[in-house]
């Protein structure tokens, strides 16, 4: 029975060697990246080493708090900066260095890890429900502990410490409203703080004040004129401080007699910000309503339907390349002498370029993205950002290399039975007569 294929068969023989050169590589890296990508345990550990070690949560959280506060400032919701010196409005003066301090003295891995598989939990959920947005909750109890100590404390003294010394403009300034704060005290001891400020509460509160103190409380303190609900909350908050007698520091490093004073002030604030933090932070939520865009243009439906196309892919990946392998032998001569040449071909050339992505995926990468337009993002969080998606590569690529050189070998061998050369079977017959 003639065993060797016809040049038709040879032909689509070598074309389905070309196409398994091409899906052998694809195949396996789909493969381990979906072994990584939904695998909770494994994406959990990836996800807690990234935002720990790489540079993006410092560099998208100084591009957060900039952005926040340039927000703020134009929707009229805060007074210029120097004016309002409190422990988060001083978070917006940090760089990414500043930020990456504060990281490691405050956020441990015992915090991360199951803030990553909380986040991933509720991906995971995410995909296969009819939710707009993933549900994702954060415990916060560890952390607002761990940061009320020492090292909250120290992080705070970063922060402080990165502010420019006062100027005399600025020390006057304060000592200023600390005389207004004094007046405005006296004020509030005869009339009572209104809350919430609305405007009839307003008349009331006027008709018991006097203009000169109502004076030094609208100096300290902008009044909505017109009136706008945002800007009345900001305007009670700060009669709220005003009420106390106490003036806020101005956002610069004051010189003795109130170093220490200030200190005291930004410790309590920190206090303060943790205390009226949730136990349960739903981060979600907070996206969403500050109106976060993550991907410019791109909807979180069609975000979904990636993820799921790229969990199937990656279960059913290498039946493609075997599938391929199969059909080669059956085109080839159905026999690893027929068709072993080819096999090993193929398996030789794809993992070959399996071998070579693990030594060129970083400049890949880099490269891909960083030509990418993106008129969201700053370009220190786009290096960032890409710097992060290449150790999660690198990550899932921890395997390629013994898989590549696997396939190699493998290939070799294939090629080695294709091309042994075939013994005539007179001469097989001849050698055996001999032998009996």
């Amino acid at each position: 029975m003639n065993r060797h294929p016809s040049s038709f068969a040879a032909v689509i023989a070598w074309f389905l060697v070309l196409i398994l050169i091409i899906v052998l590589p694809l195949a396996v890296l789909t493969f381990d990246t979906g072994w990584v990508m939904f695998n909770t345990e494994r994406m959990t550990e990836a996800v807690t080493k990234i935002l720990l070690e790489s540079r993006l949560a410092p560099a998208a959280l100084q591009w957060y708090s900039e952005k926040r506060s340039e927000e703020r400032v134009e929707q009229g919701l805060a007074v210029p900066t120097q004016n309002e010196p409190d422990v988060v409005q001083m978070l917006t003066y940090l760089d990414a260095d500043k930020w990456q301090a504060i990281i490691d003295l405050v956020f441990k891995a015992e915090f991360v890890r199951p803030w990553a598989r909380n986040a991933l939990d509720g991906t995971y959920a995410w995909l296969d429900s009819d939710d707009e947005y993933p549900q994702v909750t954060l415990d916060m109890r560890a952390f607002k502990t761990y940061a009320g100590g020492e090292s909250g404390e120290e992080a705070m003294l970063v922060a402080l410490h990165n502010l420019p010394e006062c100027n005399q403009a600025q020390i006057d300034d304060f000592l200023h409203r600390v005389e207004l704060a004094d007046a405005t005290e006296k004020l509030f001891k005869r009339c009572d703080l209104p809350d919430p400020w609305t405007e009839a509460a307003n008349k009331t509160f006027l008709s018991c004040a006097n203009p000169k103190e109502v004076s030094a409380l609208h100096e300290l303190c902008t009044y909505p004129e017109p009136w706008e609900e945002d800007q009345a909350r900001e305007f009670t908050e700060c009669a709220q401080i005003a009420e106390t007698g106490e003036a806020l520091y101005n956002l610069c490093q004051f010189p003795n007699p109130w170093t220490q004073d200030q200190i005291d002030d930004y410790r309590e604030s920190l206090q303060d910000v943790l205390i009226e933090m949730p136990d349960d932070l739903p981060i979600t939520g907070q996206l969403v309503e500050n109106e976060v865009v993550i991907l410019q243009d791109t909807q979180p439906e069609a975000i979904k339907l990636t993820l799921r196309s790229l969990r199937l892919a990656s279960r059913w990946s290498l039946l493609f390349p075997f599938l391929l392998l199969v059909a080669i032998f059956l085109v080839a001569g159905r026999t690893l002498k027929g068709s072993g040449l080819q096999m090993g071909i193929a398996l030789v050339i794809g993992s070959i370029l399996l071998i070579l992505v693990t030594f060129t995926y970083r400049p890949l990468i880099t490269n891909t993205l960083v030509s990418i337009p993106q008129k969201l993002l700053p370009e220190s969080v786009l290096l960032a950002g890409t710097d992060a998606l290449a150790r999660l590569a690198g990550i899932i690529l921890q395997p390629v290399l013994i898989e590549g050189i696997a396939i190699l070998i493998l290939g070799v061998l294939l090629i080695v039975v294709g091309s042994r050369p075939s013994i005539p079977k007179a001469e097989e017959a001849s050698t055996s007569a001999e032998t009996d």
